[in-house]
């Protein structure tokens, strides 16, 4: 009888896993596509590394500024996600931070994807550049053309 009982638990317990396994491979059904409505690739500012590239999209319900999984800048402290309405070619330590420059965040990491909300009302007509930069110490580490694309 107790050998009887081991092997219905055994059972029981195969069972209960094979549809746990079940339930974890079903497939993840995704949130609509947002739209893009910009994206570019950064290039070194100041001499610093900073490569990878970032988008904005238009959500529905606001806009959010993803920097891609390959994105990497050098260590620096107070890094900051930065719209400017100076263009990446002439981007430099002295003309980034104008008074129309719009602080996204702090960057989150030095590597890797990572996503900022931006406010929904947010006119992104006037700026050029996403572009990485250490507010403390007044340095550009890199910068990214910001085009919006036509829909």
């Amino acid at each position: 009888m107790a050998n009887a009982l081991v092997i219905i638990l055994i059972v029981i317990w195969v069972l209960r896993g094979d549809a746990v396994s079940m339930e974890r491979a079903a497939p993840v059904v995704s949130e609509s596509a947002a739209d893009i409505i910009a994206s570019g690739s950064f290039t070194d500012k100041g001499g610093q590394e900073t490569s990878g590239a970032y988008r904005i999209e238009d959500t529905g319900a606001g806009l959010r500024l993803v920097l891609s999984e390959a994105f990497r800048t050098d260590w620096g402290p107070d890094l900051h996600v930065v719209l400017t309405p100076t263009g990446t070619s002439e981007a430099d330590n002295d003309n980034v931070m104008v008074t129309a420059a719009h602080v996204v965040d702090e960057l989150q990491s030095r590597s890797g994807a990572q996503t900022y909300e931006l406010e929904a009302d947010l006119d992104l007509s006037p700026f050029r550049s996403v572009i990485i930069h250490c507010i403390r110490f007044t340095h550009l580490y890199g910068a990214a053309p910001l085009a919006l694309e036509e829909s």
